[in-house]
């Protein structure tokens, strides 16, 4: 199956690997914070 690539429509921004985005996702609910925007940041530079 074939993987949709939409970092076309977000010039200017690294693409992350959905790993990150869901640890990401489980921090931030599995905490209490709020009103907060997570970054994620390229890792394997």
């Amino acid at each position: 199956m074939a993987r949709a690539s939409y970092h076309e429509y977000f010039t200017g921004f690294t693409p992350v690997p959905v790993a990150e985005v869901a640890l990401a996702h489980l921090r931030a609910i599995s905490t209490p914070i709020t009103g907060r925007i997570l970054k994620l940041h390229k890792t394997d530079c």
